[in-house]
């Protein structure tokens, strides 16, 4: 499922965005602070061959946190890899079944990568259900929107004298 929250003006985009690959995984719980995104089927077990990508786009002069709240990922052959960008440079790769470091993006795009393999075989039954769900939020200051609306304002109202 697609879903796209956003919102652009002269300024750049004023909300924020967050586009799974169809097939995927989902976006949700999407406001002006972030969202959710998290692995398909959640909170089943996802299914095997999966190459996905998600990509989250913040609002202008502000960064992206991604913290997992959720995470079995088969130890072995399953990946999560974090780009601060649409591909590079990679931040972190993982797997496994403890949660992850906050990642935090220095610019406006965070990409997150999951790729599977044929099965789920190896996740041992007390870290089962093989699944992932992350929130992430948008870090820095969105009132610069404020300001640069104010004072487009102010310029107009002088033009106008």
């Amino acid at each position: 499922m697609t879903k796209r929250l956003s919102q652009s003006n002269a300024f750049g985009t004023a909300i924020g965005s967050c586009l799974p690959d169809p097939g995927c995984g989902i976006c949700h719980s999407m406001t002006t602070e972030g969202g959710t995104i998290e692995s398909l089927n959640f909170p089943d077990e996802y299914p095997p061959d999966l190459n996905c990508l998600f990509t989250i786009q913040s609002p202008s002069y502000t960064t992206i946190q991604l913290t997992f709240t959720t995470f079995n990922v088969e130890n072995c052959c399953d990946f999560v890899s974090v780009f601060d960008g649409t591909s590079n440079p990679l931040q972190v790769g993982l797997n496994g079944y403890t949660l992850p470091d906050k990642s935090t993006s220095t610019g406006t795009t965070m990409t997150i990568k999951f790729t599977t393999n044929s099965d789920n075989a190896q996740v041992p039954p007390a870290n089962a259900p093989a699944r992932w769900q992350a929130t992430y939020t948008f870090q820095g200051s969105q009132n610069r929107f404020i300001l640069a609306d104010d004072e487009m304002k102010n310029q107009t109202a002088l033009n106008e004298l």
